[in-house]
C-alpha cells in the first residue's frame, strides 16, 4: 500500500489471495485506436499534428494551472505523448507544481523563433516523465518579455507535430500570444470556481472566445463544494447551461500532492474519476 494513502485517500492494499489471482487484461486501448484510425496522432510516423488544447482561467486564482497540469499529466498516462506549456515566461507555475526546474530556452523560442528546430525542442523541454514534457520559464521579473503571437504559434506547431497532445496553461486570456493559442487551439477548457466574481468572468470569457469552425469550448467549475460557493441551481442559472466538468474541493490532497510534485489523481479516488471524464473528453475518445 502506498503510504500518502492513508492521507490522501487512496486504494487500500488488496488481500494476499486477490494479489495472487491471475487477471486478464483487455488490449490497452491506445493501440486499438491507433489501429482503427490510420490518421492517429501517434508514433513517429503521425500523419497530423497533435491535439491542441488552450486551458484559460475566467481570472486569478481559480486552478487554472491545476487543471492544465493534471489534465497533462492525465494525457500523458492514459492517452499518449503529451507536452504541457506554461506561456507566463516570468511568474507561471506549472514547472513549481511538478517540482522541476525550467530552463531559459523558451525565452529564446519565442524572440528567435527561426532558431526552432527538433534539436532546439528537445533541449528546451523538461521530461516530467516517460510521456510528458514540461515546457516552462522563470524569467527574472525586471526583464521587458514580449511574447508575439507569431513565435509563439511556430513553437506550438513544432510540438505538436512531436507529440499527441499539446496542452497551454494561458493564464488569463489577455496578450497576443494568449490570444494566437486560443484561435489556433482545437479545444479551449475555460476554468472558474462557483464564486460570483469567477461566474461573471467565466460567462465574459465564454462569449468572448474566438470562434473557429470545429473548436470546442469546455466549461470546467473547479473546487466544487467548497465554502461560499453558490447552490448548483444559482450557477446554471447564470453560465445558462451546466458547467461541462465539475472538480472536486479537496484541499488536504492538492496540498500534500503539491508537495511531493506529483497530481492528485494518483491518490485521491475523487479527483481521479472526476479527471478521468474530464480528460477523456478532452481527448475525444
Amino acid at each position: 500500500m502506498n503510504l500518502l494513502d492513508p492521507i490522501l485517500g487512496g486504494p487500500t492494499a488488496r488481500s494476499d489471495a486477490a494479489s495472487r489471482t491471475p487477471v486478464r487484461r483487455p488490449f490497452a486501448p491506445r493501440p486499438l485506436a491507433d489501429a482503427a484510425d490510420p490518421a492517429s496522432p501517434a508514433g513517429d510516423g503521425r500523419t497530423r499534428p497533435g491535439k491542441l488544447i488552450a486551458v484559460v482561467g475566467a481570472r486569478g486564482g481559480v486552478g487554472a494551472t491545476t487543471v492544465a497540469v493534471h489534465l497533462a499529466a492525465w494525457l500523458s498516462e492514459a492517452r499518449g505523448r503529451t507536452a504541457l506549456v506554461d506561456l507566463d515566461l516570468q511568474g507561471g507555475t506549472v514547472a513549481l507544481a511538478l517540482r522541476l526546474k525550467p530552463g531559459p530556452m523558451p525565452r529564446e523560442a519565442v524572440e528567435a523563433p527561426d532558431r526552432v528546430d527538433d534539436l532546439f525542442m528537445e533541449r528546451a523541454t523538461v521530461a516530467a516523465s516517460e510521456r510528458l514534457a514540461v515546457l516552462a520559464a522563470e524569467e527574472p521579473i525586471k526583464d521587458a518579455v514580449e511574447v508575439g503571437g507569431p513565435a509563439v504559434q511556430a513553437l506550438l506547431d513544432r510540438l505538436q507535430l512531436r507529440h499527441d497532445y499539446a496542452v497551454v496553461d494561458v493564464g488569463r486570456p489577455q496578450g497576443r500570444a494568449a490570444r494566437a493559442v486560443l484561435e489556433a487551439a482545437s479545444l479551449r477548457v475555460l476554468v472558474g470556481d462557483a464564486s460570483r466574481p469567477s461566474l461573471r468572468d467565466l460567462v465574459r470569457l465564454r462569449a468572448a472566445a474566438p470562434s473557429r469552425p470545429g473548436a470546442r469550448v469546455m466549461t470546467v467549475l473547479n473546487r466544487l463544494g467548497a465554502p461560499g460557493e453558490l447552490a448548483m441551481a444559482d450557477l446554471v442559472r447564470t453560465l445558462g447551461e451546466p458547467p461541462s466538468h465539475c472538480l472536486p474541493y479537496r484541499p488536504v490532497p492538492l496540498a500534500v500532492a503539491a508537495g511531493i510534485g506529483e497530481p492528485v489523481f494518483r491518490h485521491c479516488r475523487r479527483f481521479r474519476e472526476a479527471m478521468a471524464w474530464l480528460g477523456a473528453d478532452a481527448a475525444g475518445r
